[in-house]
């Protein structure tokens, strides 16, 4: 697996979770 990927798409789940708030 892509490590890196993986990353990112960790980074963004949570940048969405901050971004809608609660």
């Amino acid at each position: 697996m892509n490590f890196l990927l993986c990353v990112i798409a960790y980074v963004i789940f949570y940048a969405s979770l901050f971004s809608c708030g609660c």
